[in-house]
């Protein structure tokens, strides 16, 4: 038998594993959450695995592109 796959914590970055922010993930309004103001870096994006993809979002400074520049 095939084991399950691990559902994912989508309150949670798919990046760096800190908490994300999500309005939507914590039973907020999509209005409210931080990621319609702020300007997410395509690179960022492109740094997530094909599976993860569409399935819970980055927190602020990932989608930023700062957590990459200060690793």
């Amino acid at each position: 038998m095939a084991a399950s796959p691990i559902p994912c914590d989508p309150t949670r970055c798919p990046l760096c594993g800190k908490a994300n922010s999500c309005a939507l993930a914590t039973g907020g309004e999509i209005h409210d959450c931080w990621c319609l103001q702020t300007p997410v870096d395509p690179a960022a994006l492109t740094r997530l695995p094909e599976d993860e993809r569409n399935q819970r979002c980055l927190c602020p400074a990932c989608a930023a592109g700062i957590a990459r520049e200060s690793r």
